[in-house]
C-alpha cells in the first residue's frame, strides 16, 4: 500500500514537500499478558514502520523542495506509557526516537523533521471500540467523548483539527529552524514543562 500511496502521490503532484505520517492505531486494548508476539508486529508494522516506508520513498522527492519537511504523528503514550496497550507506546516511542534521528540526518539536505505527539483524539480507533460495544452509536460517542473530556483540564476530547493548526505551522517556512522537536498537544493532560 505504500507504494502504490506513494506513485499516486508523485503522478498526482509531481513532487512532495510535506510529509504528514498520520497512520497508527492501537489494534488491540489489552495488557502486556494478552499481547502475543503477533500482536506486537501488527502494532510494529503500522505505527512504526509504515512511516520508515513511506519517508524513505518521499525522501528523493524532499530533497527537491525549497520547503521541505517531515511531521510524524505520535502520541503521549509514547513518553507516558501506561499498563495497557504497551506494544502500542512502544511503536510510538520507536517513531519518536526515529524523528529525532532522522532530523540530524536531513539536517544537511535542509529537511526538517518534527513530531507531533497528541492526546486522546477522536479518530477512527475511538469509533470502532463503539461499534465493538453494541449500544446507540451517537449517544455511545457523547459518553465516551465526555468521560475521556474529564480527565483533561480543558475538559474536553482533542479532534482531528485542533492537530490542523500546528500541522499547517511545522509545514510552513514559519517553521524553518525547527527540527528534531516534538510538540505535544492534548489539553493539559500531560502538563510537561520539558
Amino acid at each position: 500500500g505504500v507504494n502504490a500511496f506513494h506513485a499516486s502521490a508523485m503522478k498526482q503532484l509531481g513532487q512532495v514537500d510535506v510529509l504528514v505520517n498520520n497512520v497508527g492505531a492501537i489494534l488491540k486494548l489489552a495488557d502486556f499478558f494478552a499481547l502475543t508476539d503477533q500482536d506486537w508486529e501488527d502494532s510494529f508494522q503500522i505505527n512504526l514502520m509504515s512511516a520508515v516506508r513511506l519517508t524513505r520513498l518521499c525522501i528523493p522527492a524532499l530533497k527537491q523542495s525549497a520547503c521541505a519537511g517531515i511531521i510524524n504523528i505520535s502520541s503521549i503514550a509514547a513518553a507516558s506509557p501506561q499498563e495497557v496497550f504497551p506494544h502500542y507506546s512502544a511503536m510510538k516511542a520507536g517513531l519518536s526516537n526515529f524523528t529525532v534521528s532522522l532530523a540530524k540526518t536531513l539536517a544537511p539536505d535542509k529537511i526538517r523533521v518534527n513530531t507531533i505527539s497528541p492526546g486522546p483524539v477522536w479518530s477512527k480507533s475511538w469509533e470502532d471500540e463503539i461499534q465493538s460495544s453494541g449500544t446507540d452509536r451517537e449517544q455511545a460517542k457523547k459518553q465516551l467523548m465526555q468521560q475521556t473530556g474529564e480527565t483533561i483540564p480543558l475538559k474536553r476530547m482533542g479532534l482531528p483539527e485542533d492537530l490542523t493548526g500546528l500541522v499547517l505551522l511545522l509545514a510552513s517556512e514559519q517553521a524553518s529552524w525547527i527540527t528534531g522537536t516534538n510538540f505535544t498537544i492534548d489539553g493539559g493532560l500531560t502538563g510537561n514543562p520539558f
